[in-house]
């Protein structure tokens, strides 16, 4: 969470994911509503909830994180400053005001990153992450249950270290 602490006007900004550094920061205000998020996420991927609509697109970038978030970081930049500028303008607004453009800005976002997902997945690793990290993040999507989750292992290594995902 950001927030801008005007004295006769607050603004917030929160991203509803678990990683900002792929998330774009959306405004909200609190005598506003926020547009339908879905259900509240739990362990395992729900693609009805924002929080692991995003993590699809995390854990995508993270499996080459130096490469992959050049490829869309300007654009997500871009679009969160012209949330902030918005929602700075819009702060003095009504409340039916404040809650569509938060609702235009989730809307925006869930797009974006949906583009932004199909970009990397049809990307080349160029950097992979060391063998005991990618070890950790196919167990950790596993566990979650994650969507076509590609083996990294089995990506990097071929079938001779398929053994590895059973044991560690």
């Amino acid at each position: 969470m950001v927030s801008h602490l005007h004295p006769a006007n607050q603004s917030h900004f929160f991203t509803g994911t678990a990683a900002p550094c792929t998330s774009i920061f959306k405004p909200v205000w609190f005598d506003s509503s926020l547009p339908d998020l879905g259900s509240e996420p739990e362990g395992t991927f729900d693609e009805s909830t924002l929080f692991w609509r995003h993590e699809l697109l995390h854990r995508e970038t993270i499996r080459d994180y130096s490469s992959r978030i050049q490829m869309y970081h300007s654009q997500r930049d871009h679009l969160e400053q012209e949330f902030v500028a918005a929602a700075l303008d819009a702060a003095g607004e009504t409340t039916e005001a404040k809650s569509e453009l938060t609702a235009a800005c989730f809307e925006k976002a869930a797009r974006a990153e949906s583009e932004w997902l199909g970009l990397i997945q049809n990307s080349r690793i160029q950097q992979p992450p060391g063998w005991v990290y990618k070890l950790a993040w196919n167990r950790f999507n596993r566990k979650a249950k994650m969507p076509a989750a590609r083996s990294v292992i089995d990506e990097q290594f071929g079938r001779r270290h398929r053994w590895l995902r059973t044991h560690i």
